[in-house]
């Protein structure tokens, strides 16, 4: 009877399987039986012809960190055996999964078809079939689809929410398959409002200085818009106005924080009185400085207008 004391492969070429992940690769080696092979030594080509080497572990594994796409091929050694197997990655195979757009209008609806899918070997585009496939990049596949060899996008394209999003695609081809990783991204609508505060983006960053996600920047209570439209009586919607608001309220009895937001440049409603007209008073006032204050500027003055009879409201309007 012979009994060995050393460790031998199976007659067989044992099986190497590759798990690429985001900068880094897992190696597993299984024998005939799936089971590991440990301490078996992993040589890892890369495109630049260096060379990374480690050791399985006792789950037959070795984990380096490396980009996937990097790697030309995997040579697994048993030096004690002397054999040695060796696969080709896809780079080396010359394989190239490509998407021929990867760019989303903000604002379109799902539905949206981002591009088309195509695999070449070599110099040749082959037929294939394509899925989206876990793996390094699959971070965003929930939100895509693949109708006939096309990308589709399945999501409300919003640039504030998510500019960029990660899918991993997966071509099945007579010569076998091949995988991709690729990043879509959604291209900025800079004359939308996103924050609701009356400003376009493109308003808020080139001019204003605000924030295109914020309605009230500089968090003081009063939106950007209402801020810049009360420039005038020296708001500043990247300042905090807290201490002027205080003042405006302090010293008029007029205006408090809910009058300012309503009040901006927009027109003055009247309503009808009792007696059938309409009435307005109104006393020009300027702001001191010194004391902080509002005082009156000439006399007050009076205006009434008798209206129709069918009438009950009348607008002034407001020019600036």
């Amino acid at each position: 009877m012979t009994i060995r004391r050393k460790a031998v492969w199976p007659s067989w070429i044992p099986e190497i399987i590759v798990r690429p992940r985001i900068g880094r690769v897992q190696i597993l080696i299984l024998d005939e039986l799936k089971q590991p092979l440990p301490n078996l030594r992993v040589n890892v080509v890369l495109t630049n012809r260096t060379i990374l080497n480690g050791l399985t572990d006792h789950n037959g594994e070795l984990d380096l960190e490396i980009d996937p796409s990097q790697i030309l091929r995997y040579v697994v050694a048993n030096d004690e055996a002397g054999r040695v197997r060796v696969i080709d990655s896809d780079t080396t195979a010359g394989t190239a999964v490509s998407l021929s757009n990867n760019l989303i209008p903000e604002g379109n609806a799902p539905g949206f078809r981002v591009g088309g899918l195509s695999t070449a070997v070599g110099r040749n585009e082959v037929e294939a079939t394509y899925s989206l496939v876990n793996g390094a990049g699959d971070g965003d596949n929930r939100f895509f689809q693949i109708e006939g060899g096309l990308l589709v996008f399945s999501n409300n394209a919003d640039h504030e929410i998510q500019s960029t999003y990660n899918v991993r695609v997966r071509s099945s081809h007579a010569g076998g398959s091949s995988e991709a990783s690729f990043v879509v991204e959604v291209i900025d609508d800079r004359s939308e409002d996103a924050d609701g505060d009356g400003i376009t983006e493109l308003d808020e960053e080139e001019i204003h200085g605000t924030s295109d996600n914020k309605s009230d920047s500089d968090g003081d209570g009063l939106e950007d818009g209402v801020e810049i439209s009360l420039a005038d009586l020296g708001f500043n919607p990247t300042l905090d106005d807290s201490i002027r608001i205080a003042s405006l309220e302090a010293s008029t009895g007029v205006f408090t924080r809910k009058s300012i937001i309503e009040a901006g440049s927009n027109d003055i409603i009247i309503q009808k009185q009792e007696n059938g007209n309409f009435k307005l008073q109104f006393q020009l006032q300027e702001f001191d400085d010194v004391s902080r204050r509002w005082l009156d500027l000439g006399v007050r003055h009076e205006w009434i207008y008798k209206g129709a009879e069918d009438k009950h409201f009348f607008r002034i309007k407001i020019r600036e």
